[in-house]
This record gives structure tokens, C-alpha cells and sequence, in this order.
């Protein structure tokens, strides 16, 4: 197996490549490949909810520089400023001027930093084997599409790995700049996602099971601890105060754990069944064609079969199995917690992809003959063709309800909802109401801030006038009738068009209809006419 005392050399002299003349180049192309499968139509696809919410709380941020850590919503405060940064770099200085690349790049920089996270754990063992897992992250389905997604997960992910990556550095070499970048790490983690909690005592509970107790009590012990739990404090102090403003924050940050923790035992939204994760990666088909990442999974379980079997105690056996037992109390963990959103597997699943090179590596060292080996390279080859396909079929149909990611997505037809109000608008003056009971309007507040007349309610108020375009859920429209029909009296009623053809569907089981007023579709085509 592939832990030779010389660990630049895998036995089975994988690929037969050579490092110096090839190896380089491979990494170029691998990156090259990632990025352009994250970057390719990234605006493609409408804002989820969520996306949309973290984007408007940003622009908050942006416009008032202001930020308040909310307990109840919207996850740590890492991800609003790091997003100053992009948009800073192209000059969009407020909400109403923010795009939706600019936001995503956000996802998509640490998606491609995860990426080449491997490069740095694996190089000094193996280059060849750091480059396949890089190549099985750069073209999985799922680290595709959730690099395209503005949430925090990737943030969460990225900081996890570089934090295990640090420690294992100060393992080997005891130097306080990787406890430095330890506590920087977790730091970041707590200030990105309350699920960071998982992760660390995951980590915690590997290095006690399968990694090095002595050197994790001599850690403990020596003033590199200090030195990461000092860095930790600086971190979230700085995040959680939004940079020394809102002191309250630091309180808040204490309080959410009871806010998630009720959160994640009952709210039945989200609540999957324990085999939830499994299910995702393993099949899900879809007209024509099917959505899996089982090969992964197998070559993982096979790369696991591989550690149990090693008998030689190396760094690197040490690493993945302690990579390996994290990844699975994680998906433990994350499986029997009721609440389960799709994206939360990344944590562990990011694991997988170590295991996964580790088993195909030995198995084509495992196999006997020359043919043998070409037909093991030969079916990876097939199985990344297909992982491939998986993100080439997203850009043809980026919310197909069939593939696994698009999670009570906005509707992929919700861009033409958007024109066909844009078009009948006089201006961005044009005063619209958009009334969906329990909040249940988003991603609207996104798509319609360049209007600066835009109300947004949870049932029709009777004490309003109505609006020149209305967005309305089709429950409350009895409410509406009266509102506009029945309450006025004669002469003060104003006329209602169709503004679609039929109702529409914001997200899954979530739909509306929308009503123009017929004086402002006159003075659109006035406007028209004069175009003309």
C-alpha cells in the first residue's frame, strides 16, 4: 500500500507519472477545470431563499456599514464581510448596484481554495495521490454546485480542512505558526456557522481514538495552546463585536447554541429521514438520466478497507485515519440530528474524497497484471465521465427539481417572472405589493430592489392603498377582492389585469398570481407608443 517509508513514492507508481515533468502541469489543468465548472453560467441559476436572505442582509452591511449578529437568523458574520471584498474589487458600492456573481464568487473561491486543500495536506506524502483527490473534488456534482451557492458552507468547510491540515503540521514540526493558524481556523469556523461545534468535537474525538494522544496532551500542555485558544478569542471578539461596534453581539454569540439546538429537534420542514445523506450521493433519477455519487463513496469504503488492513504506522496512515474516523462521526452525527439540509454534508463528504484516492491508489497497485492496472484507470476514468456529466447536465436545467442539490429551490423559470414585471413597470418609481403569508416572498426582496416603492406583508392590509402590480399567494386573494372591490366605494375603484397568463410557481409547493392595474398598463403602452 502507499505507505513506504519514502513517501514521494507510491509503490504502484501510479500513472507512472513524473513529478517534475508532469505533475505541475496536471495541477494547472485540474485548476483550470474546477474553475471553469464553478464559474461557468453562475448566474444562471435564480437566488434560493437562502441565498437571497444572506444577500440582503449583506446589503445592509454594504450600504450602512453596519452589521448586528442576529441569534435567531443568518448564521455567523464571516460571510457578509468577507463579501465586502468582491464587491469592493468591482466598484458595486450599494445593495441596488450588488450582483448575483458577486456574490456567489464568494462560494466559489473557497469552493476552489477546497480544491486545492489536498495539494497542501498530501504533497509532502505524495504528489500523485494529492492530485486525484484534487480531481475528484474539483469534478464532484455536489462541491460543484454548492460552490455556486451563496451560503456559508464552504466557508465552514474550508477553515475545517486548514485547521486539521495545521495541526497535523504542528504535530510534525511543533512551531507556534501552525497553532497560530489552528486557532484562526476554529476562530473563523465559530464566526461562520453554529455547526462548527460538530466538526471541532469530531476532530477532537479522532485524534483521541486512532490519532497520537501523546502528542495532543503535549500540545495541550505547551504554550502553542495558548497561543491558538488566544488567536480563537481575537477571531470571533472581532467578528461577533462586528469589528468593535456591537458589543451585544459577543452575548448573542452565547445564546444562538439553545436557538439551533430547539430549532434542529422540531422543525419539521426540514426534517429527513436518518438515511437522508446516504440517499443523496447514492442514486436519484431524473428524466433520462440519473444523479449519483456512489463511486465515491465505494472508493472510499474501499480506501477504508485499505487503513484497516495497513499495518505500518506512517504520518500519513496516522492523517487518514484520523480524516476517516472524523468523516464518519460526522456523518453520524449529521444523520441522526432530525434537521438535515443537503448542503450540511459537505463537512464530511469533503473527508470522503481522501479515502476515496487512497482506495484507488491501492487498488491498482493491488492488481496483478499490466492490463489489470489499465482497466482499473480505465473505469476511474468512466466514473469521472459521469461525475462530469452531473454538472454539464446543471447548466442546461440549474433548478431541475431531479437533481438532489436543487433543495426547495426558486422556480428556474422565476428570471421571466422578473422581466414580465419590468416590463410593464413605468419606472422605478412603480409602487408593488407582494403579499405571501409567514414571510414566504422570497427571493422578491433580491429581484425587485431597484424599486423603491416595494411592500412586503404577510396577509393584505386594509389600511393601505393597493398596489400598481400585486404579488400575491393565491390564499389570500379573497382578503384582496374586498380590499380593492368591496371596501372602496364606487368611483374610488380602481381596475385589475391578469399580469400573468397562469399561476405561477415561486419554489416547490409555493406559488402566486400577479395583478397589474389597469391605469398603469395604459401609461406603459403610452410609453411604448412614444418609443415607437
Amino acid at each position: 500500500m502507499i505507505s513506504s517509508p519514502d513517501y514521494r513514492l507510491v509503490r504502484s507508481h501510479f500513472f507512472c507519472i513524473e513529478l517534475k515533468k508532469y505533475g505541475y502541469i496536471l495541477l494547472i489543468s485540474i485548476t483550470v477545470l474546477a474553475l471553469w465548472l464553478r464559474s461557468y453560467k453562475l448566474t444562471d441559476r435564480p437566488l434560493h431563499t437562502d441565498e437571497a436572505v444572506g444577500a440582503v442582509k449583506f446589503g445592509q452591511l454594504l450600504d450602512h456599514g453596519d452589521y448586528k449578529y442576529d441569534p435567531f437568523e443568518y448564521h455567523g458574520p464571516t460571510m457578509n464581510y468577507l463579501t465586502l471584498i468582491p464587491a469592493w474589487i468591482v466598484g458595486e458600492d450599494t445593495f441596488r448596484d450588488l450582483s448575483i456573481g458577486t456574490i456567489r464568487s464568494v462560494a466559489l473561491f473557497f469552493g476552489m481554495l477546497l480544491v486545492l486543500i489536498p495539494i497542501v495536506l498530501l504533497y509532502r506524502f505524495d504528489f500523485r495521490y494529492a492530485l486525484l483527490v484534487s480531481l475528484l473534488v474539483a469534478i464532484s456534482p455536489a462541491m460543484v454546485f454548492y460552490s455556486r451557492y451563496y451560503i456559508h458552507e464552504f466557508i465552514l468547510v474550508f477553515f475545517t480542512f486548514l485547521g486539521i491540515y495545521a495541526y497535523f503540521q504542528w504535530e510534525d514540526h511543533r512551531k507556534w505558526l501552525w497553532s497560530a493558524i489552528l486557532g484562526l481556523s476554529v476562530g473563523m469556523m465559530i464566526a461562520t456557522k453554529e455547526t462548527w461545534i460538530i466538526s471541532v468535537v469530531g476532530f477532537l474525538v479522532a485524534v483521541m481514538v486512532v490519532g497520537d494522544r501523546k502528542l495532543f496532551y503535549q500540545f495541550i500542555a505547551s504554550r502553542h495552546s495558548l497561543i491558538a485558544l488566544g488567536v480563537v478569542l481575537v477571531v470571533i471578539f472581532t467578528f461577533f463585536s462586528s469589528f468593535f461596534t456591537h458589543f451585544e453581539g459577543l452575548k448573542d454569540m452565547v445564546s444562538t447554541y439553545s436557538i439551533y439546538l430547539d430549532r434542529a429537534g422540531t422543525n419539521d420542514l426540514h426534517r429527513h429521514p436518518w438515511y437522508y445523506y446516504l440517499e443523496l450521493l447514492s442514486f436519484n433519477k431524473g428524466a433520462g438520466y440519473f444523479w449519483s455519487e456512489i463511486s465515491i463513496i465505494l472508493l472510499a469504503a474501499i480506501g477504508s478497507l485499505f487503513l484497516y488492513l495497513e499495518t505500518e504506522e506512517t504520518p500519513l496512515i496516522r492523517n487518514l485515519r484520523v480524516i476517516e474516523f472524523f468523516s464518519v462521526f460526522l456523518l453520524i452525527v449529521y444523520s441522526l440530528l432530525p434537521y438535515k439540509t443537503p448542503w450540511n454534508l459537505l463537512s464530511f463528504y469533503t473527508g470522503l474524497f481522501f479515502l476515496a484516492g487512497y482506495g484507488l491508489i491501492n487498488l491498482i497497485w493491488m492488481v496483478g497484471s499490466r492490463w489489470a492496472k489499465v482497466a482499473v484507470a480505465l473505469l476511474f476514468g468512466l466514473i469521472s465521465i459521469h461525475l462530469l456529466s452531473q454538472s454539464f447536465n446543471e447548466y442546461e436545467d440549474p433548478a431541475d427539481p431531479s437533481n438532489p442539490w436543487v433543495y426547495g429551490h426558486t422556480d428556474g423559470n422565476f428570471h421571466q417572472v422578473i422581466q414580465t414585471i419590468d416590463s410593464v413597470a413605468v419606472d422605478t418609481s412603480t409602487y408593488i405589493e407582494v403579499i405571501f403569508p409567514g414571510h414566504g416572498y422570497w427571493p422578491f426582496p433580491w429581484y425587485l430592489k431597484k424599486y423603491q416603492h416595494v411592500a412586503y406583508r404577510d396577509k393584505v392590509d386594509f389600511n393601505s392603498p393597493g398596489g400598481e402590480v400585486i404579488l400575491i399567494e393565491p390564499s389570500q386573494e379573497g382578503d384582496l377582492v374586498e380590499k380593492l372591490y368591496e371596501k372602496p366605494p364606487p368611483g374610488e375603484r380602481y381596475l385589475y389585469l391578469n399580469l400573468f397568463d397562469s399561476t405561477q410557481t415561486l419554489r416547490p409547493n409555493v406559488y402566486f398570481n400577479g395583478y397589474l392595474r389597469q391605469d398603469l398598463w395604459e401609461k406603459r403602452q403610452n410609453i411604448n407608443i412614444e418609443n415607437d
